[in-house]
């Protein structure tokens, strides 16, 4: 007797393998963004870890808190206490391994790469429409681009001081995590840092609130959520 032998022929490996490839397609994007987000969450990590010691060491150091902080959100003296930021931003970056700096001009001479401000990230939001971003008037986008004070630091991660008319100082900052590597969007890579606290103790904290003085660019995070997040169980 004659055993019949079974098999696949060509055209079912041919359509096997062309929805394996769809699948595997529609599965691509998620799985890099996935892979790109845990990136990203171990560079904000080590960067939220190292500028919070330097922190620590800068008021160990002193021996006292410099008068440069935010108090606690909506506290009548949260935006008062600037009398020492000059010498709090002298010391911290010492703490720091700065290997550039551009006092003006930052992008131009290459400190940076071209980050969008609150001004034009909120304009594209609300679908070309002005909207008054005067208090956040530190991280528009020609002061980011043209007079903030940038610094490089070893590690690849960019501090930008926040400017206006009338102080320039690193009790607000923006930090590009991984610096000249892209995306550059708020919320993925740019995060923005506040020194808040009291006359006792303080720490690197964020805003409240997704929006105000820190946009989220394209289903980014907040400052909080990533902070969150590198420390959930």
């Amino acid at each position: 007797f004659m055993k019949r032998l079974t098999g696949f022929t060509m055209s079912e490996v041919l359509i096997t393998l062309g929805i394996i490839g769809i699948v595997a397609a529609m599965m691509l994007p998620a799985v890099i963004n996935r892979a790109n987000h845990y990136i990203l969450k171990q560079q904000f990590k080590k960067v939220y870890n190292t500028y919070s010691n330097s922190l620590l060491k800068v008021y160990a150091e002193n021996g006292a808190v410099f008068d440069c902080y935010y108090t606690e959100d909506n506290a009548p003296d949260q935006y008062t206490h600037n009398s020492q930021c000059v010498e709090f931003t002298e010391s911290f970056l010492k703490t720091l391994n700065v290997i550039q700096k551009c006092e003006n001009n930052a992008y131009e001479k290459g400190c940076i790469p071209k980050y969008k401000g609150v001004d034009t990230i909120y304009k594209e939001q609300h679908g070309g429409q002005e909207i008054d971003t005067t208090g956040c008037s530190g991280f528009w986008e020609n002061n980011i681009l043209n007079k903030n004070t940038a610094y490089v630091l070893s590690d690849g991660s960019i501090i930008v001081t926040y400017f206006n008319a009338s102080y320039m100082h690193t009790k607000i900052f923006l930090v590009d995590i991984n610096g000249h590597k892209k995306p550059n969007k708020w919320g993925h890579d740019l995060f923005v840092f506040l020194i808040k606290g009291n006359d006792k103790q303080v720490y690197l904290g964020y805003t409240n609130s997704k929006g105000g003085c820190s946009p989220v660019e394209d289903n980014g995070y907040t400052t909080q959520q990533m902070i969150e997040e590198i420390y959930k169980k």
